[in-house]
């Protein structure tokens, strides 16, 4: 079981929405992998997704869950840099 404190960052997500753990993670869920969604990606990122969705404070996930989520968060790309996205990736540091 890994446990995720859920932030809110200064960055906007649109003009009156404010980044958080929890939208950051949404946002690299549906960053598609390289060749596309397979229905494996769509089984373990629903899993991700229900738990990000029941959090409050905290995401609590299983282990495999949370490998699977280090493993997305690592490979999506960005459209913008900014400090606060670089403290979110500290979050998932391989």
């Amino acid at each position: 079981m890994k446990k995720l404190k859920v932030k809110t960052y200064s960055l906007l997500v649109d003009a009156e929405t404010q980044a958080t753990t929890c939208n950051l993670i949404t946002y690299c869920l549906d960053q598609p992998p390289q060749g596309g969604f397979t229905r494996k990606d769509f089984i373990e990122r629903d899993r991700i997704e229900k738990a990000v969705k029941e959090s409050e404070d905290e995401i609590i996930l299983e282990d495999a869950d949370y490998a699977n989520l280090v493993k997305i968060v690592n490979s999506t790309s960005w459209r913008v840099r900014h400090p606060e996205i670089g403290d979110f990736l500290s979050e998932f540091g391989k």
